[in-house]
């Protein structure tokens, strides 16, 4: 009897963490691969694959590559103090 609840509540749990981490990676997952999309707004899945979001993100000019390198910063420098 002690093993059959054993059995049962870790087949439980394993469900239960399942369902956890699909409803935390999916929309990474959903993200990442809408980021390949040519489209100016959202579209799953995309209908032609493209790196053009990726080139303007760091292109001459652009002013991410600051903004992303400071949050780097800010971001190990909380995690360290």
């Amino acid at each position: 009897m002690e093993l059959r609840k054993s059995l049962t509540g870790r087949i439980a749990l394993t469900a239960v963490a399942t369902v956890i981490l699909l409803f935390l990676a999916l929309p990474i997952v959903v993200i990442l691969v809408t980021s390949f999309s040519n489209n100016a707004f959202a579209s799953f899945p995309p209908e032609a694959w493209t790196l053009n979001w990726y080139k303007a993100l760091f292109a001459d000019g652009s002013k991410w590559p600051a903004a992303l390198s400071l949050s780097a910063l800010v971001a190990a420098l909380s995690t360290v103090f």
